[in-house]
């Protein structure tokens, strides 16, 4: 049997994840986020990066497009095996071409074992990326490139993760838990490659409270950038001032779009 589980920033930091033996450690990306916690996104880096440095690890994957994957593989010790994923030629699985559509997208990968076609039933480019990295980890585990590639095309969303409602006569519905300026600039970019030219993008959110506050208004200039209609409203405020929060968010807006509460 095998586990998967996140292994958090502030867990690492904490030393939570001491008692525990990885044998695998896996980087996809790292945005801003958590800054309320370890003050700068260096600190950030460097408690992510605690990950790859344990003495238990035998083979480490990366997202081979982040420019931190090399800074997160310069604590592997020599003999853990590194596979890498991405656009570069040296990647172990490469995407060739990328063609989104309606309920998911379709990709061709460079592999060891030569070209092969990726199908997903899932929406947005970056769920791509992160089932490519899950699909490196079994091949370095062992498991058959088209046994991995089978088992992806049958996929379907985690809750609350791009899941998709309505469609048919319907308006199409997408709730994502993006709540980093950058995770909201990757569903809504998704989502928009997936529209193409017809219809329009909506984009309801809001930011939590007792959390990085300089996030508010940097989310507010991604929506204003890729949607065409804009709705701010609450999202667990906490201890704090809800209107405050949506204030904070409306000052990021330069009214370009319909920006309503």
């Amino acid at each position: 049997k095998r586990v998967a589980l996140e292994a958090s920033s502030h867990a690492l930091d904490q030393q939570r994840l001491d008692a525990v033996d990885v044998n695998v450690a896996v980087f996809t990306n790292l945005t801003r986020d958590h800054l309320d916690y370890h003050g700068s996104m260096a600190a950030y880096a460097a408690a992510k990066a605690k990950l790859f440095r344990r003495t238990e690890l035998s083979l480490a994957v990366v997202n081979g497009d982040d420019p931190l994957a090399k800074l997160m593989l310069a604590g592997c010790d020599s003999d853990v095996r590194v596979l890498a994923t991405g656009t570069d030629e040296a990647v172990t699985l490469r995407v060739l071409d990328w063609q989104p559509h309606a309920l998911g997208q379709q990709a061709l990968i460079a592999t060891p074992e030569g070209e092969k076609v990726l199908r997903l039933g899932l929406v947005g480019r970056f769920n791509l990326d992160n089932v490519l990295l899950a699909m490196a980890v079994l091949y370095g585990l062992g498991e058959p490139l088209d046994a991995i590639f089978e088992a992806a095309a049958v996929l379907s969303p985690v809750p609350g993760r791009m899941a998709c409602y309505g469609g048919d006569n319907a308006p199409s519905v997408v709730v994502d838990y993006a709540h980093t300026p950058d995770a909201l600039q990757s569903a809504l970019g998704a989502l928009r490659a997936h529209l193409g030219s017809q219809g329009k993008l909506w984009c309801l959110f809001g930011c939590g409270g007792e959390r990085d506050t300089g996030k508010r208004a940097e989310m507010a200039k991604v929506a204003e950038q890729l949607a065409d209609h804009v709705v701010v409203t609450d999202d667990n405020p906490r201890s704090e001032s809800a209107e405050q929060i949506r204030q904070q968010i409306h000052a990021g807006f330069a009214g370009s779009v319909p920006v309503d509460d």
